[in-house]
């Protein structure tokens, strides 16, 4: 049956004239170049989804470097302010530690994602912890042996880190602010240290905040590239 079907229509298109051949080419050809086309325009709007979602993720996570190291900042000048108190004679030394301390443990901040509460801890640079708000129970306990769920001895890296330069990134797991304590995330935290009572101020984000936000900004721009190819071939 298809050998006759193939067979009919050669001889279809074999009677039919010149000027109906060279259309019926044209057509065909014209339909090739499209398909072509339209392939070609599909795979370089992938690619282009793929480098914009890369840029964008490189710029999110930049910016929220800065974000926190600015919040770490802004910690130390008020850390600095209690100091000089005490420097001046305003207040004792203990006095002065313990306001510190007070006012880090108030602060909290939720960044424009919106994902999860922002907070700042305090840790001596041989590993004494001051106060860290996701795990109360650490405050005044040694966790330079504390390692994260993937082994790293993150209080160790973060003293080696502004040992070297005053301050610095450092990358491990670590609990959120009001989830259960047996959760552990992916984060980046700024550390900076403030010598004059050898503590290392420290806060940072957590990685899936972030993964969310680039799987959002995926989809949208996706969602654009189809409803502009919609309008397009309509």
């Amino acid at each position: 049956m298809i050998g006759k079907s193939v067979k009919s229509s050669f001889n279809w298109l074999k009677n039919k004239s010149l000027l109906f051949k060279i259309f019926l080419t044209y057509v065909i050809y014209l339909f090739i170049i499209g398909f072509i086309g339209y392939s070609y325009y599909i795979y370089n709007n992938i690619k282009s989804i793929d480098r914009e979602v890369s840029i964008f993720k490189k710029n999110l996570t930049e910016e929220k470097k800065v974000f926190v190291s600015n919040i770490v900042n802004i910690a130390i000048k008020g850390i600095s302010s209690y100091y000089e108190d005490f420097k001046n004679g305003l207040i004792d030394e203990k006095t002065a530690k313990e306001n510190s301390v007070r006012f880090i443990d108030s602060i909290r901040y939720i960044d424009k994602m919106g994902k999860s509460y922002g907070y700042i801890w305090i840790n001596t640079i041989d590993g004494i912890m001051i106060v860290d708000p996701p795990k109360p129970e650490l405050n005044g306990k040694n966790v330079w042996d504390l390692k994260d769920k993937h082994g790293k001895y993150l209080f160790r890296e973060m003293a080696e880190k502004v040992k070297i330069n005053g301050e610095g990134y450092v990358s491990y797991y670590w609990s959120k602010l009001g989830a259960q304590s047996s959760e552990a995330y992916p984060k980046i935290s700024f550390v900076k240290y403030f010598p004059q009572w050898k503590w290392i101020v420290g806060s940072g984000f957590y990685l899936d905040d972030i993964e969310s936000a680039i799987a959002n900004y995926n989809k949208r721009i996706k969602d654009d590239i189809y409803r502009s190819m919609n309008i397009l071939f309509q």
